[in-house]
């Protein structure tokens, strides 16, 4: 062990898998790389793995490659498997005697963390402590800590054991603690934390936000130059594709149609044939058609051989039929003679061999034209990208599902029915996003971070609406920075509604479905601030990850002529309306009329009801004019479906 004073010393780990079956068979250890990962994931992080093993759940076996470790002056040894109550479960008992100076501050933090999220780990039985260096008189030592056998509990443990751990090892190892203690003292824009937490009474709380105002465009480039595009992968052409993005320029490999074909019902013929009585042929020849016999055909048919036209059924007289009731016909007589070509569709006429018919960023569409076109070339399967899972949570004591029957408001719960978190979740799945339901938690900071946590884990980016601004419940902001080590982008933005909207992103998680960094948006909990910042901030990022064509990831944007005056804000406003076609428009210039959707109040859900546009109105400049008059043409971000 080496001199632990300096804050930047790298930390020795080793990582021990206790498992009967990952010993038996070493690719079933999911928690040792899961650990390792984490650790590496950490940014700037001091701690090196430098030795792992797997062992069976023995306990002497257990203690003997631990006392070897801690022998050989690691620092810190982290163990995963065997803290339950199975039968074979006997981590604890072979580890506790081990440890000399034991930790049950460790436990309880771990314990208390894992509760939060499932009452299942009051099951777990974890042990902590130092074992100090017999042949080191001044009781330097090893941290040991025992996890559990679960990759999602071992990880969930270990960060909750992130904010004190190289603290506590650097203590274990004979370092004296005063770089950490002079870290807590730095003044910095963080809410300062009470005994309990980051919470805080009214009276403490912050009257200035540490964050910045943020222009507009600036905002979305920021979030625009942080969201990675998700992975690619081949899935089958069938409806399980709608909604993907095409991962690959799509080529016909022939010709479509492959030989010559008919576009109507009728008779091959060979354009030499006059007009007269012919002989039928109704089954395929595999031979030329002789000399006076015609081929039935129907509309796409391949034509036979020795033809070359194809003349139109009703162009042609039934002269008799075979026997029987409903017979085919048997002879008949054409009424003209056709053309070469006539009625016929060359070979490779629609799509000829190579020729681009799709192209990657293209959408697959509910209108059926891509899948269609997909299977029109013959193609079983396509690369697409995967779609991002989104999880969607909100925040506030005072908030209540709109099935909950039970609760009733008190004179200190005023008990509002959540309606941001529906919405969102429904125009996410009908925007064919896939989504996560995480509910609504309390203004603790214990459940802000086991949300934000589990939505880390199970999705590509987390939604919240809530908890943005100045109360004394608002704990997103500190939960991300402080808790889960992310990087908060910007914490105000210029504009109307949506001043407090947040982007954040949070290192990449080992259980996560991708090893890129998190996006979190925090929402205000105002429900048309909202769905506002919602169809501005997230939908662009989301059009991204999905792999969209860059001009496709903000939405459209059209000219419209506003029905009413609009005044102006010092801040850029979306103004909610309802868009309809426009009868002046060959006056105006503008297709649509764009109707007030009434009070723009951000908290007054009614102005929803029927948007499907936000007017863009600018900033009010001094000196210049306060309003948009009736009848001028604006910017409009269309954002729902046209109707009549």
């Amino acid at each position: 062990m080496g001199d632990k004073s300096a804050p930047s010393a790298s930390i020795s780990v080793a990582v021990l898998t206790v498992s009967d079956t990952a010993f038996r068979d070493t690719s079933a250890d999911r928690s040792g790389p899961a650990l390792r990962n984490l650790l590496a994931s950490i940014p700037s992080t001091p701690f090196k793995v430098v030795s792992s093993a797997i062992v069976p759940d023995e306990p002497l076996e257990i203690k003997r490659v631990v006392e070897s470790w801690c022998d050989g002056a690691v620092d810190l040894v982290l163990t995963s498997g065997g803290t339950g109550f199975g039968v074979r479960d006997r981590t604890p008992e072979a580890l506790a005697p081990l440890i000399d100076k034991p930790a049950p501050g460790l436990v309880t933090l771990m314990l208390t963390s894992s509760i939060a999220i499932t009452p299942l780990a009051a099951l777990s039985r974890p042990v902590a402590g130092v074992r100090t260096s017999p042949s080191d008189k001044s009781g330097k030592g090893t941290m040991i800590i025992t996890l559990p056998g679960s990759p999602k509990g071992a990880t969930e443990n270990l960060e909750a054991l992130m904010p004190v751990l190289s603290h506590a090892v650097d203590l274990a190892t004979g370092g004296t603690g005063r770089a950490k203690h002079a870290e807590m003292g730095v003044p910095s824009r963080e809410v300062k934390k009470e005994s309990g937490g980051a919470e805080h009474s009214a009276a403490q709380r912050q009257r200035k936000s540490p964050y910045p105002m943020v222009p507009l465009r600036e905002a979305i480039s920021l979030i625009l130059d942080n969201t990675p595009v998700t992975p690619v992968q081949t899935i089958p052409v069938e409806e399980a594709m709608l909604g993907h993005v095409l991962a690959e320029d799509v080529v016909s490999a022939m010709d479509i149609p492959q030989r010559p074909t008919t576009n109507v019902d009728g008779y091959a013929v060979r354009s030499t044939d006059p007009a007269g009585t012919y002989n039928v042929l109704t089954e395929y020849p595999t031979e030329p058609v002789p000399e006076g016999f015609i081929y039935r055909i129907n509309t796409g048919a391949p034509l036979p051989p020795g033809c070359d036209a194809v003349i139109m059924v009703e162009d042609t007289v039934v002269v008799s039929r075979h026997e029987g009731e409903g017979g085919d016909e048997k002879e008949v007589k054409l009424l003209a003679q056709v053309d070469k070509g006539e009625n016929v569709r060359k070979a490779g006429s629609d799509v000829k061999v190579g020729e681009k018919v799709l192209e990657a960023g293209d959408v697959v569409s509910a209108v059926g034209g891509e899948l269609g076109t997909l299977a029109f070339v013959g193609r079983r399967s396509a690369q697409v990208y995967r779609r991002p899972t989104v999880a969607v949570l909100s925040t506030g004591n005072e908030l209540v599902s709109i099935q909950d029957t039970t609760t009733k408001p008190t004179s200190s719960f005023s008990s509002i029915p959540d309606s941001n978190r529906p919405s969102l979740i429904s125009i996410l799945q009908h925007l064919h996003f896939d989504t996560i339901d995480l509910g609504i938690i309390g203004d603790t900071m214990a459940e802000t971070k086991a949300a934000l946590k589990r939505g880390a884990e199970q999705a590509d980016v987390v939604i919240t609406t809530g908890g943005t601004s100045m109360g004394v419940g608002d704990l997103l902001k500190p939960c991300i920075e402080q808790e889960l080590n992310g990087t908060i982008h910007f914490g105000r933005v210029s504009m109307k509604p949506g001043k407090p909207t947040t982007f954040a992103t949070l290192p990449p998680h080992p259980m996560a479905p991708s090893d890129d960094p998190k996006l979190v948006f925090a929402l205000p909990g105002n429900p048309a601030s909202a769905l506002v910042t919602f169809f501005v901030f997230v939908l662009p990022a989301l059009r991204k990850m999905e792999g969209r064509k860059q001009a496709e990831w903000e939405l459209p944007r059209v000219p419209v002529q506003i029905t009413s005056d609009m005044y102006l804000d010092p801040r850029p406003e979306y103004h909610r309306v309802w868009l309809r076609p426009n009868p002046d428009y060959a006056k105006s210039g503008a297709s649509l009329l764009a109707v007030s959707t009434g009070g723009q109040r951000s908290s007054r859900t009614v102005s929803l009801a029927v948007t499907n546009g936000l007017i863009e109105l600018p900033a009010l400049k001094e000196g210049e004019e306060t309003k948009i008059a009736k009848g001028e043409v604006v910017s409009c971000v269309v954002v729902g479906d046209l109707g009549a």
